[in-house]
């Protein structure tokens, strides 16, 4: 576990996983409004190569509404594969595991639809993949034979209408590619600023503008690639790993 904490787009819930705590996986919800925290035992499977121990799980991701909270679960060994994922209904906290297996859940791994009634992960393998949606109960919905992963910062993958999506296109993450949703075509290819020491920052602004890094840090930019505004400075060798999240 990795001890990260996620806010709520309407910053009611915060929820921050257990740092390495034995047993079952747990997060803990603090509700700002009241300041009552509870923790969930996550229903992770056990890992079938270490006795005692849990799949990894990794990645508290906010649905777009605020009413879901999702978790991604690795399978065991060492392959970025997936065995599912782990979703947790506000403000019942009620968690269940949803199996998706064999997913590639490299840098973000599932991310959620503009509606929050599905998710998307990249499927396949690296220099050949393409984005699959599955429904809330773990069934394929849609696959697009595009290239790259979903972007996991800011709106996350998709724009506010659902009308583009935008993956992380060509290797070391150096082009941004929009996606028309309903046909799968290529909207445009963005070349990228690139930093090793930034790590990857991509996802979606406004319906029209882009989060992703620039000369100078992590910015916004237009769909020509054309830097509107720079939001975090950083210099070349700032070890900075920035996360954007929605906001109701």
């Amino acid at each position: 576990m990795d001890g990260a904490v996620s806010v709520s787009p309407d910053e009611r819930w915060q929820v921050k996983q257990a740092d390495g705590a034995s047993g079952a996986p747990k997060v803990t919800f603090l509700d700002r409004r009241s300041g009552k925290e509870s923790e969930v035992e996550l229903p992770v499977p056990e890992d079938p190569e270490r006795e005692g121990q849990y799949l990894q799980t990794l990645w508290p991701t906010w649905s777009p509404d605020g009413r879901r909270l999702l978790l991604n679960v690795f399978e065991p060994g060492g392959e970025p594969r997936s065995a599912g994922i782990v979703l947790v209904d506000v403000p019942s906290l009620e968690a269940r595991f949803v199996r998706i297996e064999k997913a590639l859940i490299t840098v973000g791994g599932f991310q959620w639809t503009h509606d929050g009634k599905g998710v998307v992960v990249r499927w396949g393998k690296n220099g050949s993949s393409a984005v699959r949606r599955y429904d809330l109960t773990g069934a394929v919905t849609r696959t697009w034979h595009v290239r790259g992963r979903p972007a996991a910062s800011g709106l996350g993958a998709f724009s506010p209408s659902g009308r583009r999506f935008v993956t992380a296109c060509t290797s070391l993450e150096k082009a941004a590619c929009v996606w028309d949703t309903r046909t799968g075509k290529a909207v445009t290819q963005i070349k990228l600023a690139f930093s090793p020491v930034w790590g990857p920052t991509l996802g979606w602004y406004d319906e029209r503008h882009l989060l992703a890094p620039v000369k100078d840090g992590v910015g916004v930019v237009d769909l020509t690639g054309r830097v509107v505004e720079t939001l975090v400075k950083a210099g070349r060798k700032t070890n900075l790993y920035p996360h954007f999240e929605r906001r109701g």
